[in-house]
């Protein structure tokens, strides 16, 4: 991940300031030019209201099966806990937790997760992961477009019929959308930050958050697909 990271700031001429960081051990000292050219360009990342996706809040009590589960009766494919299995991979893939059709002609990815700042890792890498599969393995879209997934008996034949239409949908189509929710206390709407996902998620996303997760976004635009961010109701 560390190569990835120094490569992704390298390209935006951060390469002299992340190497100091590195070098001496130094990320909680990062200056504020650092700052400044990452929450730049967290700032062009396109931020979705959960509304805009059919999410509801996530309830007292739920965990993140239970918030997917409820979302079946709302338009959303539940993928959650469907996984994929390939020989070449070291375990089973979740294409998505849920898959939706995306206003007004795309299809929405949408992977969730109940986390903040470096536990957010797993939800940057399950996005990029599952989109470089669907991407580069055959094998691994016949098996979504198949339903060819674990629990598949689960599946409606509509929903069955939606996965099968993929395989005619351009990837400019699909995007990979990532749901957070935060309920940590303090971590409020900051109405001050001057960006919607500064306001939405400042306080949420670490540093080391921040830029693993413009990593995985560009890694996966360079894919050809696109992402968005959102942030699940409640807040505190």
């Amino acid at each position: 991940a560390e190569d990835g990271i120094r490569d992704l700031v390298r390209s935006r001429g951060l390469g002299d300031v992340y190497k100091r960081q590195i070098n001496n051990s130094l990320w909680f000292k990062a200056n504020t030019a650092f700052i400044a050219k990452i929450d730049g360009e967290l700032s062009q990342l396109q931020y979705l209201p959960p509304e805009s996706l059919s999410l509801q809040n996530w309830l007292t009590g739920e965990d993140e099966a239970d918030f997917n589960d409820k979302h079946s009766s709302s338009g959303s494919i539940v993928l959650d806990r469907h996984l994929v299995r390939i020989p070449q991979e070291r375990g089973p893939i979740e294409f998505c937790d849920l898959l939706q059709s995306f206003a007004p002609d795309g299809i929405g990815l949408v992977h969730v997760k109940h986390a903040r700042g470096a536990e957010l890792r797993a939800l940057f890498a399950q996005g990029f992961v599952s989109a470089q599969l669907y991407s580069e393995s055959e094998e691994f879209r016949e098996k979504i477009h198949s339903a060819n997934i674990d629990m598949n008996a689960n599946l409606t034949k509509a929903e069955k019929k939606m996965l099968a239409s993929l395989a005619i949908r351009p990837k400019r189509e699909f995007h990979v959308v990532y749901a957070i929710f935060d309920d940590e206390p303090g971590h409020i709407v900051d109405t001050a930050r001057p960006s919607e996902i500064g306001r939405m998620l400042g306080r949420t996303l670490t540093l080391f958050a921040k830029i693993d997760l413009l990593w995985r976004v560009q890694g996966i635009r360079s894919l050809g697909y696109n992402v968005a961010v959102t942030r699940i109701r409640p807040y505190p």
